[in-house]
């Protein structure tokens, strides 16, 4: 990024809030190629100092992480008390929720307050082998930003491994970088000035539609992450489903790196009975996943190693950016 008004310079986890984490790990592991997972129980007395709305207040959750290529990956179960969490897993359901943004420029609480002058407060937060905290980002950038203290804190206490390390059964990743997220706006115009003019992340690539039916796309880096901004065009599709059912949020997610290529991966979600429709962008061969079943969003599978450059944009934005 590197517009004058930018404080966040990387995008290090996304995490999706799911009814019942221990099936979730095994569906994402066996059925998606995403593991092994590491599972904890966020409870007391590891997990203190919780607050949700500016108030103390108790809640906990189970979490898994893995990686893929260099992205943190979490799932998350809340279980008791009042979260942001357990609302919106109330409101839509399992999909992604939040991402976890670095600050290399700021202190983790110059950061918090830089968010307050701008117009986003402190919604949740908690210490569990760290500082973590989530920002009222939701209903204009349509996904909860999330801080971490220490991105690199060894968490204390796994309860379980999956797969389980004696079972003699390895996790088989089916590709190996997460390259980008997507997400649905009712109006791509109001979302970029959030992104750019609030929030500092930016400049943005715009694709404009070739047809009616077409959507207008907006993309941009946030270090190691495209992310895309998609208004859906006229007619139905998969984004003005996804808009429609739930509001705008999260799409997809970009994958790339296919162990065994771009086609065998595709036969084998095939065979696993998971559907895939062409999705090309940028001149790279790509397909959406039908995985809402499994994870609340689609997986966008790109052949190669994804999108290596953006292709020309019809315009720019800021235009001076």
């Amino acid at each position: 990024m590197t517009l004058p008004n930018g404080f966040l310079d990387d995008v290090s986890l996304i995490c999706f809030v799911c009814g019942d984490l221990d099936a979730a790990v095994r569906r994402y592991a066996d059925e998606l190629g995403i593991g092994s997972w590491e599972v904890f129980d966020f409870a007391p007395p590891l997990l203190r100092d919780t607050e949700v709305a500016g108030r103390p207040c108790s809640y906990d959750m189970r979490v898994a992480f893995t990686a893929v290529g260099d992205m943190g990956w979490a799932l998350l179960e809340p279980k008791s008390g009042p979260s942001i969490y357990a609302d919106f897993h109330r409101r839509q359901g399992d999909g992604l929720h939040h991402a976890g943004f670095l600050h290399r420029g700021l202190s983790y609480d110059a950061c918090i307050g830089e968010f307050g002058k701008r117009g986003f407060p402190l919604v949740q937060r908690g210490d569990y082998c760290g500082r973590f905290c989530y920002l009222g980002t939701r209903a204009r950038a349509h996904l909860v930003f999330e801080l971490i203290e220490d991105p690199a804190a060894v968490m204390s206490d796994v309860r379980y491994r999956y797969p389980a390390p004696d079972a003699g059964v390895q996790a088989k990743p089916m590709f190996g970088r997460t390259v980008s997220v997507g997400l649905v706006t009712g109006d791509l115009a109001a979302t970029l000035a959030v992104y750019a003019g609030e929030l500092g992340i930016g400049p943005w690539s715009i694709y404009e539609p070739r047809s009616p039916s077409e959507p207008r796309r907006a993309v941009a880096r946030i270090g190691r992450c495209l992310w895309e901004l998609v208004e859906p065009g006229q007619g139905p599709s998969s984004y003005r489903a996804r808009l429609d059912r739930t509001g705008a949020g999260v799409h997809h997610v970009g994958i790339a790196g296919a162990r065994a290529g771009y086609e065998a991966a595709r036969a084998e979600y095939r065979r696993r009975g998971i559907g895939a429709s062409e999705t090309g962008f940028g001149g790279v061969r790509a397909c959406y996943l039908e995985t809402e079943p499994i994870m609340g969003v689609k997986l966008q599978l790109f052949d190669g190693e994804g999108l290596q450059a953006l292709p020309p944009a019809d315009a720019r934005y800021p235009a001076s950016g």
